[in-house]
């Protein structure tokens, strides 16, 4: 299978040469690395060509006339990728020099499967940290309970997304299911909902490399924001008072994204039905089953945070 790597750059001087590295010495080296510049004004067009100048078969590199920011950016990049299996990187980041070999490995073993994606350990600019993206994410707390092919769409609407970019691969034969790409909605987000309502998507449960937080970053995880303890304090505590109430927070949140996403990611429809269905269901039995007074302290703690202004979604999402 050849392999096609899509890298989007802008201003990417400070990681780049090293994200570039990882790529470039891997076990299982790609074909071809598609770079797109976005119209960078330091020195990452030079490095590109360094890298260029010692990889000439494997690198290419565009140059955009004008900027089209990161969403199409990624839209113009995986189109100009040819290879079999076509993976996303960052200009930031650092892949485990086994990524590639890992991720073939599991589409051979799964032919039915047409894109996969992976942990990454966070980095803070050049300090390794102790946390992943899903422990960030509260994945892995319930990756095991989490059916790929059915229930993964609701998912990712209930819960935000778990498919960072810099870990997915996917198959050539997907880009007109998740192509053209809206500007409404990030990049890795929309490829990750449009491939689950195909069933196409699935998860190797192994980190394959680094996520790095800094500075200078365009897009990903808030840097700030890195605090696992907490989250999952929070978490007990709003289980704690009845999981219907979550559940119908959660749901709420689905919705809105859903009914705003509908309009392009075909085949959201149906989850929007499905999604009315399942809060009515929810609002019902917190109703039925929490009893008067429990109720009345739990809207009221509830009300307490939104005083605050803060919801559900800033807590647990972000």
């Amino acid at each position: 299978m050849r392999v096609s790597v899509a890298i989007c750059t802008y201003n990417g001087e400070n990681y780049l040469r090293e994200q570039l590295d990882s790529i470039l010495s891997q076990t299982v080296q790609p074909d071809e690395v598609v770079i797109c510049d976005d119209g960078s004004t330091d020195q990452t067009l030079s490095i590109i060509e360094e890298f260029q100048s010692r990889y000439p078969s494997i690198i290419n590199i565009f140059q955009n006339l004008t900027n089209l920011k990161v969403i199409k950016n990624f839209e113009k990049a995986i189109n100009l990728c040819n290879g079999d299996i076509i993976f996303l990187s960052d200009q930031d980041d650092i892949w485990f020099p086994y990524k590639i070999e890992t991720v073939l490995n599991h589409f051979q073993k799964k032919p039915q499967c047409k894109a996969f994606f992976h942990d990454l350990k966070l980095m803070k600019e050049d300090s390794e940290l102790q946390q992943t993206i899903w422990d960030v994410l509260l994945f892995k707390n319930v990756f095991n309970n989490i059916s790929l092919n059915s229930k993964f769409v609701e998912y990712l609407l209930k819960y935000n997304n778990v498919v960072t970019g810099a870990a997915l691969a996917f198959k050539k034969e997907v880009k007109n299911d998740i192509l053209p790409l809206d500007s409404g909605l990030i990049h890795d987000y929309q490829i990750a909902i449009k491939l689950a309502i195909k069933n196409s998507i699935s998860a190797i449960p192994e980190t394959l490399g680094y996520y790095r937080l800094h500075k200078g970053q365009q897009i990903g995880i808030d840097n700030n924001k890195v605090d696992i303890n907490k989250k999952e304090s929070i978490l007990e505590f709003f289980t704690g008072i009845t999981d219907w109430y979550i559940e119908l927070q959660f749901l709420s949140i689905a919705l809105n994204r859903a009914e705003n996403y509908e309009s392009f990611i075909p085949g959201l429809s149906k989850y929007v039905y499905i999604l009315k269905n399942n809060s009515k269901e929810a609002k019902k039995n917190f109703f039925k089953n929490t009893p008067f007074f429990k109720k009345k302290r739990i809207l009221l703690r509830w009300y307490k945070y939104k005083i605050l202004n803060t919801t559900i979604k800033d807590i647990l999402l972000k």
